[in-house]
């Protein structure tokens, strides 16, 4: 028995234990209260029937999710070889235009995916995939790095860009791994796909992009895999 535990313990400190470990389930769901409030909020109308839209499709958005993500999240954790910081989470998918998708709190705005609204995504599920993914990504990557000083202490490539912009800089890593993560599981065209999503979002991601083009992927994976927890 002591054999076995010294084995046990040696397996759990080996490099790709962590990546072992299962992803983070993501709940989806809807309340029309806060569409209501932040709608009145900011002084415009939820759209007709965009909440009702919601309703009758939220199994839907649930079984994309589940089809998809896990295996995102799973292909991520075995590049990094880092484990997540959290179990779960609740993903709250809503129409207000006062909120962008966010990562903390985890907001996903489903404008572009419903008919109501005449999302450009409508008819392209694997990009309500892609942003879950991706906000998803932001708190994951936090958990690694850290935040504000502490990710640059972390990152010299950080600290190389440090004139750039907050939002530049909080997507630098993210989409280097957003990035490997398609081309691990041989989806090479969401990498295309996840780009053009983000570009016309304004020139912070431009930059982004532009900066990971210039670098390449590997180096800030390599920053992620090395990060000291």
């Amino acid at each position: 028995m002591r054999g076995l535990g010294a084995l046990l313990i040696g397996l759990f400190l080996l490099p790709g234990v962590a990546a072992s470990r299962p992803a983070p389930r993501v709940l989806i769901d809807y309340t029309p209260v806060f569409d209501r409030l932040c709608s009145r909020a900011v002084g415009t109308p939820t759209p007709p029937g965009a909440s009702e839209e919601i309703v009758t499709r939220l199994e839907e958005f649930r079984r994309l999710w589940a089809h998809s993500g896990p295996r995102l999240l799973e292909t991520a954790q075995a590049i990094t070889d880092q484990p997540y910081g959290f179990r779960e989470t609740v993903a709250a998918v809503h129409v207000c235009p006062g909120f962008a998708s966010m990562s903390l709190p985890l907001l996903i705005n489903v404008r572009l995916f419903l008919r109501a609204t005449n999302g450009r995504f409508v008819d392209r599920p694997e990009m309500f995939v892609d942003t879950l993914f991706h906000e998803t990504l932001h708190t994951y990557i936090r958990g690694i790095l850290g935040a504000g000083d502490k990710a640059a202490s972390r990152s010299a490539l950080l600290r190389k860009y440090a004139e750039e912009t907050l939002v530049t800089r909080n997507h630098l890593h993210l989409i280097a791994l957003q990035s490997e993560v398609y081309r691990r599981i041989g989806q090479p065209e969401m990498v295309d796909a996840a780009r053009a999503a983000d570009l016309p979002i304004g020139p912070d991601y431009v930059r982004a992009w532009k900066i990971v083009d210039t670098e390449g992927a590997q180096p800030f994976v390599a920053e992620l895999r090395s990060a000291a927890r």
